[in-house]
């Protein structure tokens, strides 16, 4: 339990002011009341648990004074919506936010070490370059591999860009073109 004041409990949850002030008359509990040069002090413990609950009533909706044939329409609302997920779930229409996100993950996990690696992979080959158009080709096909990995095209294959190297900030001649 942690007592804070307006300005802390703002704060802490990462609103302004004039939020908190619709909160406590939207029902946030008080834990010592202010006005009049006093600050008003706030439970920090009960405000977290005040806004969950008034976020759970708004995904549920207000249940209080709805009749016995309202609340079973709404189920079967429910049950219709439901079974809609769960059909679209066998039929790999839609896909669960945490396989998404393990996948990307993955993927970016598997970018990320390519190009970190590509230092080590291109000094040495970079060292032994000719010119700056060989260190050029060098790096851009190691960067394009690591790229394949984000798509489904083969990116590695394409033909490598050219770039006119020494341009001025000014000129279009410091910009890629096709080989």
């Amino acid at each position: 339990m942690s007592i804070v004041n307006r300005t802390q409990l703002a704060e802490i949850f990462g609103v302004s002011l004039p939020t908190v002030d619709a909160w406590r008359r939207d029902g946030c509990p008080v834990e010592k009341q202010g006005g009049r040069g006093k600050e008003y002090k706030f439970d920090t413990v009960s405000v977290l648990e005040w806004r969950q609950e008034r976020e759970a009533r708004r995904y549920v909706g207000n249940t209080e004074g709805i009749t016995e044939d309202e609340a079973r329409a709404r189920k079967l609302a429910a049950e219709a919506a439901l079974a809609e997920i769960t059909l679209a779930e066998r039929l790999n229409a839609v896909a669960l936010t945490e396989d998404v996100f393990n996948i990307v993950s993955a993927e970016y996990a598997a970018v990320r070490t390519q190009i970190l690696a590509i230092p080590t992979k291109t000094a040495p080959l970079c060292f032994a370059a000719s010119s700056i158009a060989e260190v050029q080709q060098i790096i851009d096909k190691e960067i394009r591999q690591a790229l394949a990995e984000l798509s489904y095209a083969d990116i590695a294959d394409d033909e490598p860009e050219s770039v006119v190297v020494g341009a001025s900030a000014g000129d279009d001649a410091g910009l890629a073109t096709p080989a």
